[in-house]
């Protein structure tokens, strides 16, 4: 079960057995408690307070090149900026996918598997958009076995 509380009140449903959704029209607020919360806000929060330090080590990294590159696939190709300073310049959309990369795989790297990706989609172009959800699924594997659990709002 998944506690959840909506609109302040508690709720519990039954989990996915690898990914649980939740699509709900606007005026309702989901909160899922247990979980480590990865949305719009803290993702762009995440890469401008970073040091470019950090950002060298995170963006060379295998892993994140992967994820980066599963993100902006040939059709809709995106280089990965050199300086954090440079990342920063551009579209939240960029910002927010790194953003999302580095918060899921720290919460994982850090023992925390359970991760609510609030509004995945949030300032994303629909050819990223139709991509996030690939993202959210090779994260999901570094967490096995526990539950990454997305929103869309409708």
């Amino acid at each position: 079960m998944l506690t959840l509380l909506v609109n302040g009140e508690v709720k519990q449903i039954d989990e996915g057995e690898r990914l649980t959704c939740l699509i709900h029209q606007q005026g309702i607020r989901i909160e899922v408690p247990e979980s480590i919360e990865i949305n719009g806000r803290n993702t762009v929060d995440c890469m401008e307070k970073m040091d470019q330090k950090k950002w060298e080590w995170i963006s060379t990294g295998p892993l994140f090149k992967e994820l980066f590159a599963i993100a902006f696939p040939e059709d809709n190709k995106q280089e990965i900026p050199k300086t954090i300073e440079g990342l920063n310049k551009i579209d939240f959309g960029v910002i927010h996918v790194c953003g999302l990369i580095v918060l899921a795989c720290e919460a994982i790297f850090a023992g925390k598997t359970k991760i609510f990706f609030r509004n995945p989609e949030h300032h994303l172009h629909p050819k990223t958009e139709r991509c996030i959800m690939n993202v959210i699924y090779k994260i999901r594997e570094l967490a096995q076995p526990d539950v990454a659990v997305a929103e869309e709002s409708k």
